[in-house]
C-alpha cells in the first residue's frame, strides 16, 4: 500500500498529542491546516495552537517510502515568548526521533531544516513561530 499524505499527517500530529505535557500546553489543538480570521478569534482565545502544514516532497519509486517538507507553526495571542516555549515542547518530540503511533500503519524520522523565525500574522492576529522539517516515512 502506498504511503498516504492523510496517514503523514496524522503520524505527525498523533505523535505530538500524545504527549501530556505539550497536549496541556496547546489544550489539544494541534491542526493540520491554517486558520481562517473568523475561526482563529475563538481557536486562539486561550491557548497557543500548533499547526504542522505540508509544504512538499516526494514519493521513492517503489510508494511506501516518502520524502515530505512540513512545517510547525505555532500560534499565540499573547506573546512570541510563549510560542517559542511551546515549540521548545515540540522540538525533541520530533527531532532525530523514531516517530511510530500504534494505530497508525506509517512510522518516520523528522528532523528539523531551519531554526524557527518568529512574526506577526496580521490576518489571524497573533504572534507565531515557524520551522521547516524534513520526514522520511514509510507505512
Amino acid at each position: 500500500m502506498p504511503s498516504q499524505l492523510a496517514v503523514t499527517k496524522q503520524l505527525l500530529r498523533q505523535t505530538l498529542l500524545n504527549d501530556a505535557t505539550l497536549r496541556a500546553l496547546v489544550d489539544g489543538k494541534v491542526l493540520p491546516a491554517h486558520l481562517q480570521s473568523a475561526e482563529a478569534a475563538t481557536v486562539l482565545r486561550d491557548k497557543p495552537i500548533i499547526i504542522v502544514e505540508m509544504t512538499g516532497g516526494f514519493m521513492r519509486y517503489f510508494t511506501q517510502l516518502q520524502d515530505v517538507t512540513f512545517d510547525i507553526w505555532v500560534y499565540s495571542k499573547n506573546s512570541s515568548d510563549e510560542c517559542n516555549q511551546v515549540y521548545d515542547v515540540a522540538f525533541p518530540l520530533l527531532q532525530q526521533t523514531r516517530l511510530h503511533v500504534d494505530d497508525i500503519d506509517m512510522c518516520g524520522l523528522a528532523r528539523e531544516l531551519m531554526r524557527p523565525e518568529v512574526g506577526w500574522n496580521e490576518v489571524v492576529h497573533a504572534h507565531y513561530v515557524r520551522a521547516k522539517w524534513t520526514m522520511k516515512a514509510t507505512s
